[in-house]
């Protein structure tokens, strides 16, 4: 998450490439988590699978503690931050509560 913060603090508007965002969750997919970013309101990406499920912010995040949705996945809000030309930005986690195959023990750096 220090790349995260180390991007923010360097170049925020990269979090607002698409491009940029689908390459980053091809990585963290695989650890069954996901970073969605949100501008102004609206998400830059959301991977196809996850818009398919009607995903949005204003109504996922009415609660930041609330339990998971029916598809098993769970929105939590990273942090907030402000883009170069002043709009608001979010960062959100999204993580499968109940991931496919065996669970695995993951260590972050």
């Amino acid at each position: 998450m220090a790349s995260l913060d180390a991007l923010i603090a360097k170049n925020s508007d990269r979090l607002a490439d698409p491009i940029y965002l689908q390459q980053l969750n091809q990585e963290t997919d695989k650890r069954f988590l996901m970073v969605l970013v949100e501008k102004d309101g609206q998400f830059v990406y959301i991977p196809k699978h996850i818009d398919a499920m009607g995903l949005r912010a204003a109504t996922v995040l009415q609660e930041n503690n609330r339990p998971p949705d029916h598809h098993g996945y769970m929105l939590l809000k990273y942090r907030d931050f402000t883009f170069s030309d002043q709009k608001n930005g979010h960062i959100f986690f999204l993580t499968q509560t109940k991931p496919p195959g065996p669970l695995k023990i993951l260590y972050w750096a």
